[in-house]
């Protein structure tokens, strides 16, 4: 915790230092309690037991002409009452700054991530198979312009990923060059390469690599949306042996109506576990568990899709995804897996203070060499009602179920939540 704790006092005295021209800040408390009727998951011997919570979700940021910062923290403690675990700190947060010290040409960037992973992915989501990870990164942004329509970027990083338990801890050092040539106001094309460099700190248990990219990017932004797509190859070195596959994204987003907008995701290329984290954490995104990503230092090629669709109008709010993974190891094949499923998000405000919303979550999940196939399937229903200005009460009902084709891995769980909510007041928003 120590890395992210500096960090956040580091961002927040520069917030203080700089007199900011523009400044957001949302915070919201939480307190109260949870019990579950199977704590451990498990198919057998179901354990019930009740669960003290106390969090705080905080949402800062502050902009200058020489300075952007902004910290997310999504915190909350939870004491097991009748000891079935030890009490844990069940949070993610995340924490960026950007120094301009000459604006367009030269800045500096610091990020810090916080979260917690699953140990095992065999086991269930439970605190005894969890452990925290924070990856901290800095490095230049370097744009000189060539033209007027062309200019090269160069960036620079170092970013140490540290793992709670597992022997995974490392440092990457990285460097880019781009090539961007602007098409128009609004679209830009760019060529890019860029070379990485995985040291880890054991390597008698996790042998270091190289990886390296070439691609073509597209940058378009229109009246109703924008379009990012880049193609091209990348190589990964890992013990005397050569990798070489595609290296491919699209980010697409378009505005359908004033009150609906629909997004899709792909995205293939050589990772790891720390780099993973990096690129797609962000704290407070999915407060049902930890991020899906495997401790390993074996590095792997992930190839993943996702589309949504939302919906916003006066008081009814929704979204539905559907999302693909595969994640496909170098070394370590008992570790591949394939995961597919979808997402049903929907508030509705009832008035007078009233507020009812549901999540629903499917996924499938096939691993490897193993030929185990896991379902799960969580469904929450939360109502919520406003007991004065500041002040909140939420009821919560989850299911989770867990379904396998191997015995004895197949779990039930019911979950009942009740939470107060307070939200000071003289928030900027």
């Amino acid at each position: 915790m120590r890395p992210i704790r500096n960090f956040m006092c580091c961002i927040l005295a520069s917030v203080l230092l700089q007199q900011p021209a523009v400044a957001e800040t949302s915070v919201e408390f939480r307190v109260g309690g949870t019990y579950s009727d199977n704590v451990r998951r498990s198919a057998l011997n179901e354990e019930d037991q009740t669960i003290a919570r106390a969090g705080l979700r905080l949402d800062t940021s502050t902009e200058t002409r020489g300075f952007e910062g902004r910290l997310l923290a999504d915190l909350e403690y939870r004491d097991f009452l009748d000891d079935a675990f030890e009490a844990e700190n069940f949070s993610s947060a995340e924490a960026n700054a950007l120094f301009k010290f000459a604006p367009d040409v030269f800045h500096w960037v610091v990020e810090d991530k916080y979260g917690m992973l699953r140990r095992d992915q065999f086991d269930p989501d439970t605190p005894d198979n969890r452990e925290n990870i924070n990856t901290f990164s800095t490095g230049p942004d370097l744009r000189l312009r060539i033209s007027n329509r062309t200019s090269v970027e160069v960036t620079a990083r170092y970013r140490h990923n540290w793992f709670e338990t597992s022997d995974t801890d490392n440092t990457t050092t990285s460097g880019s060059l781009a090539l961007i040539r602007a098409l128009s106001r609004n679209r830009s094309l760019s060529l890019n390469v860029s070379a990485d460099r995985v040291e880890y700190d054991d390597e008698d248990l996790n042998s270091s690599f190289d990886r390296q990219t070439a691609y073509l990017s597209l940058n378009s932004q229109v009246s109703r949306g924008t379009l990012q797509f880049d193609i091209g190859v990348n190589e990964l070195r890992d013990q005397g042996e050569t990798f070489s596959g595609t290296l491919a994204s699209l980010s697409w987003s378009r505005s359908l109506s004033e009150i609906s907008d629909f997004s899709l995701t792909y995205s293939r290329r050589f990772s790891d576990a720390g780099d993973f984290f990096a690129r797609f954490n962000s704290a407070g995104s999915d407060p049902q568990g930890p991020q899906e990503i495997i401790p390993s230092g074996d590095p792997f090629e992930n190839e993943r899709l996702s589309a949504t669709y939302s919906y916003n109008r006066s008081r009814v709010r929704l979204s539905i995804s559907a999302f693909f993974s595969e994640d496909e190891f170098q070394n370590d094949a008992d570790l591949d897996r394939r995961r597919t499923g979808g997402r049903l998000n929907f508030d509705i405000g009832l008035g007078s203070g009233w507020q009812i919303g549901s999540r629903l979550r499917y996924e499938d999940r096939d691993f490897g060499r193993s030929d185990r196939n896991d379902d799960y399937l969580s469904g929450t229903i939360e109502l919520d009602r406003r007991l004065a200005r500041t002040l909140w009460l939420s009821l919560q009902y989850t299911y989770n179920d867990r379904s396998s084709n191997v015995s004895g891995q197949e779990y039930t769980e019911n979950r009942y939540s009740l939470l107060f909510r307070f939200r000071p007041l003289g928030q900027t928003q």
